[in-house]
């Protein structure tokens, strides 16, 4: 059982948590609920909370049916999370690095980003004569601040990737 939810099963509290978050996420998406408020950020940090208890309690590896519900519950957090960081950024921005390395075919790794964070953010400051706009986002388990680039800057941007891929 897991330790948040000593009354259920952990396969019942996972399915539930998940519903609750793809019903909240539709909401977000076609505007029933216009605007972030503070009851969806206690669910999300529950359902954060839900899905670091249950992977600490290895359930996610017992079976395919408990990877799936895992991997829904990790999705349905991934959508809120990019939600709630679009309504609290106050401008258009570039897609995200691993985004456009996906659609360049290549497998964004966590040192791969970061090398290329800095390369653009080095390219930014030669070229514009000013450090790039920064934002809080949530990266690892953790909010922090990181550098976008506005969305006038992509074909820029996109040149610069490929150029450091070469």
């Amino acid at each position: 059982m897991l330790s948040l939810f000593n009354s259920l099963p952990e396969e019942d509290v996972i399915i539930y948590q998940t519903r609750k978050l793809q019903v909240l996420n539709f909401e977000l998406d076609t505007k029933t609920q216009p605007t972030i408020k503070t009851d969806t950020r206690i669910l999300l940090h529950q359902s954060l909370d839900l899905y670091k208890e249950a992977t600490r309690l290895n359930l996610f590896n017992k079976d395919e049916r408990m990877e799936g519900l895992g991997r829904n519950l990790l999705i349905e957090l991934y959508r809120l999370f990019k939600t709630i960081e679009r309504e609290e950024n106050p401008f258009p921005y570039c897609p995200d690095f691993s985004d456009i390395l996906q659609n360049m075919g290549q497998i964004p790794t966590p040192r791969l980003l970061s090398r290329l964070g800095r390369h653009i953010a080095k390219e930014y400051r030669e070229t514009f004569q000013q450090e790039p706009p920064m934002f809080r986002r949530y990266v690892d388990g953790a909010y922090c601040l990181v550098k976008f680039y506005p969305i006038k800057y992509e074909s820029w941007l996109k040149e610069k990737i490929s150029s450091f891929l070469v």
